[in-house]
């Protein structure tokens, strides 16, 4: 498999673990960078699944905590590799896949939504699974989407577990390494789908370029944080 080549060097990428080499070089992806932003919604829902362990009289609620933490990311994993198919086939497998720990009614009603979606959105895919290098700040990721959406040039995620403030910075990660390899002025919008597993609707949230650029402030400032993070000593 070749690699593709950013700035004259190969980008690896483990699906495995997660994580990007430039050249040999290991770069934090965009989502291990905004992992840095407190996510209080998450604690909700860890305590949530807590509660509703010791309920069920389970012995160790922190274990439910994680088992629906990997239910949730199967899930999410699933639906992006539906997407992928979608986006660059207008087709979608059926039946639907078997996920071991994913719950079979959220992941029919996530695939729902993404047929939805699909089939009412103008789209001219530039790009799917669309990887994005920034060298000059030092980062790699992946967007799910790069194309024009209803008209507007965008870069696009799909989201099956909400959008929340902090979700902003996600996309402007990516439309700053886009920019810096395109060396492009165009305006880029940033587009997140909520899939919504419940209900099996969507929720299209779109911030147009006048109304990133806090993100991306937030974004660099999160990078900076993230490398400041690494050069400090060690505890013995």
């Amino acid at each position: 498999m070749t690699l593709p080549l950013f700035y004259g060097k190969p980008l690896e990428f483990s699906e495995a673990r997660h994580t990007y080499k430039l050249g040999g070089v290991k770069l934090p992806g965009v989502t291990t960078i905004c992992g840095l932003l407190d996510k209080p919604q998450l604690q909700w829902w860890a305590a949530g699944c807590a509660v509703d362990a010791i309920a069920r009289g389970e012995a160790d609620p922190q274990k439910a905590y994680i088992r629906e933490r990997m239910k949730a990311g199967q899930l999410g994993t699933a639906v992006h590799t539906a997407a992928v198919e979608l986006l660059t086939t207008g087709h979608m497998m059926s039946p639907f896949p078997s996920v071991d720990r994913a719950d079979p009614v959220q992941l029919a009603n996530a695939f729902c939504a993404l047929r939805a979606w699909h089939a009412a959105t103008q789209l001219q895919l530039i790009e799917c699974e669309r990887r994005v290098v920034s060298e000059e700040l030092g980062y790699a990721g992946t967007a799910d989407l790069w194309g024009i959406v209803n008209g507007q040039r965008a870069v696009l995620d799909f989201k099956t577990g909400g959008v929340y403030d902090d979700t902003w910075a996600q996309p402007a990660g990516y439309e700053l390494a886009l920019r810096e390899e395109l060396k492009t002025d165009e305006p880029i919008t940033h587009i997140l789908v909520h899939l919504d597993k419940k209900t099996g609707e969507y929720w299209q949230h779109v911030r147009s370029p006048s109304q990133t650029r806090a993100a991306k402030v937030l974004f660099k400032s999160l990078v900076a944080t993230y490398y400041a993070k690494q050069d400090m000593p060690k505890a013995a």
